[in-house]
């Protein structure tokens, strides 16, 4: 039998290419890879890229790290609005307003309500409790006896983007309902733990 140096070469060559590509498939925790060959992101891993479609069937992503110029500047309250209660966490969110329902006055006091969809969130303290980007907020207006929050009514239209910080109630747990179904309701936007900017205008 004849010894042929170029095909023993390529041979082992072909081995070592091969041997590389199962070891870096390893090293990847055999992530699958989408149509242009980058790895499928987890469904887990980013609110920010959260579609209609995956709203519908309620499920919400954690803040990915990478940065966006187009995107608020992450804006953390003082530690003490972190996380008031179980259950609930801070979160600071851009809202696409769905619907604008108005005023409402309860028990504690006057606030707006608006329906939206959380498109993008900057911050949040326990990612694990956000189940929704459906969310119904409540804006607290001030009164005589309570001064934070938005000076008077300020309404919005729908397809208006909005930027808030306040505490995030899971829907699970808030019994809040928009055109979307259950919804979390967000509140909370204004002093110490929050605000609310409506307009180009930060409200406290």
């Amino acid at each position: 039998m004849r010894f042929h140096p170029k095909t023993s070469s390529l041979s082992v060559f072909s081995r070592l290419l091969l041997g590389l590509g199962l070891s870096l498939l390893v090293f990847s925790g055999c992530r699958e890879l989408d149509e242009t060959g980058a790895p499928v992101r987890d469904a887990g891993s980013d609110l920010a890229t959260i579609s209609d479609g995956s709203l519908r069937d309620g499920s919400a992503k954690d803040q990915a790290a990478s940065p966006d110029l187009s995107w608020p500047a992450p804006m953390p309250p003082p530690a003490s609005c972190y996380q008031r209660s179980s259950g609930v966490t801070g979160i600071q969110v851009v809202l696409r307003v769905d619907q604008y329902i108005g005023v409402k006055t309860g028990r504690n006091g006057p606030h707006e309500i608006v329906h939206g969809t959380i498109i993008n969130t900057p911050w949040v303290y326990k990612s694990s409790i956000v189940d929704t980007t459906n969310v119904e907020v409540a804006m607290n207006i001030q009164t005589a006896t309570d001064m934070t929050g938005l000076p008077k009514e300020i309404p919005v239209r729908a397809g208006e983007q909005i930027e808030l910080e306040g505490e995030y109630i899971p829907k699970a747990t808030a019994n809040a309902t928009t055109a979307l179904g259950p919804a979390a309701v967000l509140h909370f936007t204004h002093e110490p733990c929050g605000y609310a900017v409506l307009g180009g205008v930060k409200y406290r």
